[in-house]
């Protein structure tokens, strides 16, 4: 996706939800309400500024998102490129005008073998990462302590220098 302001309206519901019930919700990104899926299609002002990863995002993480099923819909069709359809609006949409949106994005991905393998790799790159963080502090506390034994011995040096180069007095 491209990181542009988002253009049209992010609608969540507001209105109860069941059979006969009318789709009535809040846009997220102006604050407008009452509106319905058909006012999803119109230009937004979007106050808030966000992008349109930035809107995705947040409808991928409505608390609402049902582990496995879709949040929203996206088009693999060249004409239909950066369009998506919320759930809601896929569910509620006759078939013919769903048929373009073919690609389910879930909220959270399903949990299989591959996750489980993939969740084992973050942990121990994130125990890897960890070791190398407490080894730099203990290298930098003994760089530390060695710059400040160099400069005990600097000073030593000098000083021996000092009273070297002074010429004896003879009495």
């Amino acid at each position: 996706m491209i990181n542009r302001p988002a253009k049209y309206h992010a609608i969540e519901r507001t209105s109860p939800k069941g059979p006969g019930q009318k789709y009535v919700g809040t846009c997220w990104q102006c604050g407008k309400t009452n509106l319905t899926l058909a006012d999803a299609t119109e230009i937004c002002e979007n106050i808030t500024g966000l992008t349109e990863d930035e809107s995705l995002i947040i409808a991928l993480d409505k608390p609402e998102a049902v582990e496995g099923e879709p949040v929203a819909w996206a088009s693999s069709k060249d004409y239909r490129k950066n369009h998506l359809m919320s759930a809601a609006q896929y569910r509620s949409a006759l078939p013919k005008n769903r048929v373009d949106f073919d690609i389910p994005l879930y909220a959270h991905p399903p949990a299989s073998a591959d996750t489980d393998a993939a969740q084992s790799e973050i942990d121990r790159l994130r125990a890897i990462a960890l070791d190398m963080q407490a080894g730099y502090l203990k290298a930098t506390e003994r760089a530390e302590e060695a710059v400040k034994a160099a400069n005990a011995l600097q000073i030593e040096v000098d000083r021996l220098r000092a009273a070297l180069t002074q010429e004896p007095t003879h009495e």
